[in-house]
């Protein structure tokens, strides 16, 4: 029977939680009222907080000094990105960090470029009848009227 390979899924709640934090509610809240077992629970001596992004459970202790009496109602949290949405920010950032990149390559490469052919001397061989090879190889310029008429002026 052939293994199946399973291929590894790339979370991105797990990344804006390793870079800016769990998204946790009712952290000083002073008691839990049985509606906000949801999001925070007792459990010996210690809470168990639900992070909002990534849905993990964290045992916190119990806060020393509450700011709230309860932890706020559903309508009052403020849901952090999930999903697409958190997926479409993270991949819109890299692409105009991609950008960026390639502004300052660019501009370095061109940059240098007009300070290499700012400084460097012109060559001696680029116009004919500067040097004993350009004349040996030069054609008779073909004399037209357009010519003639030009050199009179």
């Amino acid at each position: 029977m052939p293994s199946r390979r399973r291929r590894l899924k790339l979370h991105y709640e797990l990344i804006g939680c390793a870079l800016h934090g769990h998204a946790l509610v009712g952290t000083d809240a002073a008691q839990i009222r049985p509606d906000d077992s949801a999001l925070v629970r007792n459990w010996g001596g210690m809470r168990l907080h639900r992070c909002l992004r990534c849905d993990a459970w964290l045992a916190l202790p119990e806060p020393r000094t509450a700011t709230r009496p309860f932890p706020p109602t559903r309508a009052e949290i403020e849901l952090p990105l999930r999903g697409r949405p958190l997926r479409d920010r993270y991949v819109l950032r890299l692409i105009a960090i991609d950008r960026a990149v390639h502004v300052v390559v660019l501009a370095v490469a061109a940059l240098l470029l007009l300070l290499v052919a700012s400084t460097s001397r012109p060559c001696a061989m680029t116009s004919p009848g500067s040097s004993p090879i350009w004349r040996a190889t030069a054609r008779p310029a073909i004399s037209t009227g357009c010519s003639a008429r030009c050199r009179r002026r």
